[in-house]
């Protein structure tokens, strides 16, 4: 009975131990891991819903904090999407089909090479812009080393440097995400045609 007990308790205490770490590591990740007061690069506040508000000399320290911010809150769905749109995942998810079949159909699409092109075209403001938000991308990266987002640890792996194809990357997703409703929209215009307001309302 006494050594039921005894191994009941270190169990509870290994818990414990498991909880604890796991709570710290997950308060000293992503924003929680930055010291806002000391970024230099532009003055960063957040109101009560963790929405920031930035001030900045000019518009490239604006961009370059912006990239900065956006890193420390969202650096592995940022990672993630990128790697999503240049047919990368199965290096993270292994060989899964459906991974696998999605990596070669963006291969196949050459999105890489699109946004490479992109990236090429864009005129020297845009691209100032572009380059400045991957250097507060890659800034928050270099400083937060495995700080960047439980994530990571899970994966054991460390994010990329940062580049503006990538940024273009994840707008060519977005383009893909917002133009595949037109079905749903096809099909839901012709049910409204035939449908009262207040069903129209229900189920729409």
């Amino acid at each position: 009975m006494r050594i039921l007990k005894r191994l009941l308790l270190s169990l509870l205490l290994l818990l414990l131990c498991v909880v604890g770490a796991t709570y710290w590591l997950a308060t000293h990740q992503g924003r929680d891991a930055v010291r806002w007061s000391s970024f230099s690069k532009a003055k960063v506040q957040f109101d009560a819903n963790g929405i920031p508000t930035l001030e900045a000399a000019d518009w490239d320290s604006l961009v370059y904090a912006q990239g900065f911010v956006v890193a420390s809150d969202r650096l592995w769905q940022m990672d993630l999407m990128r790697r999503a749109g240049a047919g990368r995942l199965a290096e993270w998810f292994g060989n899964i089909d459906k991974v696998v079949a999605f990596d070669e159909e963006r291969r196949q699409e050459d999105w890489l090479g699109v946004a490479d092109r992109a990236v090429a075209d864009l005129p020297a403001d845009e691209r100032a812009t572009c380059d400045a938000f991957a250097g507060g991308v890659n800034h928050f990266i270099q400083e937060n080393t495995w700080r960047w987002g439980l994530e990571y640890l899970f994966l054991r792996t460390r994010p990329e440097p940062w580049q503006c194809r990538d940024s273009l990357l994840i707008l060519l997703s977005m383009v893909e995400d917002l133009s595949e409703v037109f079905e749903e929209e096809v099909q839901s215009s012709a049910w409204r045609r035939f449908l009262t307001p207040s069903w129209e309302a229900f189920l729409f």
